[in-house]
């Protein structure tokens, strides 16, 4: 069939379809209430954080155990096949929507969340209406009519979500619609659950191999002064905003450290650094760590450059490591300090009240145990491969993300008919 288009105030789309808004579809939107939760406690009944709202869906883990005081308080229980919508958060975050695809008994709204359910199955397919709230356009006009003047948090008011104009194809065609897209939204959500479980696994082999609960071999583990095992160097020092963003010269960035085991060369930034001026230039088996954060927990995260690169220096918020023993693996030392070991001696290690740093006299007078040499590679190898073997299914995982995106887009607008 050759599909007609009409122009319409929302744009172009087939013949066949209506134009409507969403208060046709949204009946008796309810938020939940505040109340006290303590996330120490075993409890019967739940809340839904706001960041339960998680690429279109709903993930009721994402939620707070309340406190039992407060049972009798809480009002509008989270139902299998209603949206969620955000109407009071981040302005990043404001206006997100999300599909309850599963039971959820025990589970509640917080004030920061209404819930609407299906008053109109004969017109409305939610999981459509789902899928068209997360389309670009539709998304982008939800987050528009949120109001307020703190760069904090931002409100949605019920009358100018429901003005918002929306196509409506038949309930048929809808069905189709859902049909297709979910299901490259189910090949998403098993490879996540896939990831997760490797995940898992990854974390808890690391632990196991680094804290020497397993060991590689039968030989004892010495003990190393981390300032007897490498020297330490500055980043980048002298420079302005201007001197960033061109020039031929690179360098590794704060989030590269902070983000990473081994520094992603292929998201290294631009710097201007001069012939005559003197920079620490940054070598293959380098080590590098943040000096800084807001969280004890995020200080001193490390990354280890294990390319040959020229020309390439660190951002000024970390400092670098170079080893001077052959008897530290520098792979081995990186997934060291990101294991629960590292972050317990990264713990102590940091200072402050608000924001917290990393000394580096410190560190390095801190004494680590470590296995022999030969164990340290074949640490970092086992390690490396499962990393290796995530990093690939997240890879995919982001490629059909892309598809379903470009179905959306397809499909929502009518470009493309199932029917």
């Amino acid at each position: 069939m050759v599909s007609k288009y009409k122009e319409t105030e929302i744009g172009s789309m087939p013949e066949e379809w209506d134009v409507t808004s969403l208060s046709d579809a949204f009946q008796n939107l309810e938020a939940g209430v505040s109340v006290n939760s303590d996330e120490r406690q075993n409890a019967d009944f739940f809340v839904l954080k706001t960041s339960a709202i998680s690429d279109g869906l709903i993930n009721i883990d994402e939620a707070k155990p309340v406190v039992k005081k407060e049972y009798a308080r809480l009002k509008c229980p989270v139902k299998k096949g209603s949206i969620i919508i955000s109407r009071m958060n981040t302005p990043q975050l404001v206006g997100a929507c999300g599909y309850v695809a599963e039971d959820a008994k025990g589970y509640f709204l917080p004030d920061r969340l209404w819930q609407v359910v299906n008053s109109k199955p004969e017109k409305y397919d939610f999981r459509w209406l789902n899928y068209l709230l997360n389309q670009y356009r539709y998304k982008n006009a939800i987050h528009a009519v949120a109001t307020g003047t703190s760069n904090s948090m931002k409100n949605i008011s019920k009358e100018r979500l429901l003005e918002i104009r929306i196509p409506r194809p038949s309930i048929e065609e809808q069905k189709f619609i859902v049909e297709a897209i979910s299901d490259i939204e189910t090949l998403i959500y098993d490879l996540e659950k896939l990831i997760k479980k490797k995940r898992n696994i990854f974390t808890g082999t690391m632990q196991s191999l680094l804290s020497g609960k397993i060991r590689i071999s039968d030989s004892l583990w010495d003990k190393y002064v981390i300032g007897d095992i490498g020297d330490f160097y500055s980043g980048l020092t002298g420079k302005s905003k201007d001197d960033f963003g061109k020039g031929n010269a690179r360098y590794i960035t704060f989030l590269n450290v902070l983000n990473n085991t081994v520094i992603d060369i292929s998201k290294l930034e631009s710097v201007q650094v001069n012939e005559d001026e003197y920079q620490n230039e940054v070598l293959k088996g380098d080590l590098f760590f943040n000096t800084s954060s807001e969280t004890p927990e995020e200080v001193g995260m490390c990354a280890v450059l294990m390319d040959s690169i020229r020309n390439t220096y660190l951002n000024s918020f970390c400092f670098g490591f170079r080893l001077k023993t052959k008897k530290v693996h520098a792979l081995f030392f990186s997934y060291y300090f990101n294991s629960q070991e590292g972050r317990k001696i990264m713990r102590v290690l940091a200072q402050g009240a608000t924001r917290f740093n990393l000394s580096k006299d410190y560190f390095s007078q801190t004494e680590i145990e470590l296995p022999p040499y030969e164990d340290q590679v074949e640490i970092a190898q086992t390690l490396a491969d499962m990393e290796g073997d995530i990093l690939s299914l997240e890879k995919k995982c982001l490629k059909y993300k892309a598809m379903k995106q470009g179905m959306m887009e397809e499909l929502l607008t009518g470009k493309v008919r199932l029917m």
